[in-house]
C-alpha cells in the first residue's frame, strides 16, 4: 500500500512531482511538503511558472522528477 502524503498547509494529496517540486526548490531532506498553490506562494511565482519549471528539470533529467 502507497504512503498517502499531504500538503503540510492546505492538507492536498501531493502527486510525486509536488513532493519533488518541494525538495528541488527547498531542500532535498525535507520532511513537509508543499502542493503546488503554497509552494508557488512560498518561492513567490505563479503555479503556471512553478509548473514550467519542474518541466524544464523533468527534460534536464532530474532525478527528483522520475
Amino acid at each position: 500500500m502507497k504512503k498517502i502524503i499531504r500538503c503540510c498547509y492546505c492538507d492536498a494529496i501531493l502527486s510525486k512531482d509536488e513532493i519533488g517540486a518541494t525538495q528541488k526548490f527547498i531542500h532535498r531532506e525535507i520532511k513537509q511538503f508543499m502542493c503546488y498553490s503554497c509552494l508557488a506562494e512560498f518561492v513567490d511565482c505563479t503555479v503556471d511558472e512553478l509548473k514550467c519549471q519542474i518541466e524544464r528539470f523533468k527534460e534536464e533529467d532530474c532525478g527528483l522528477f522520475k
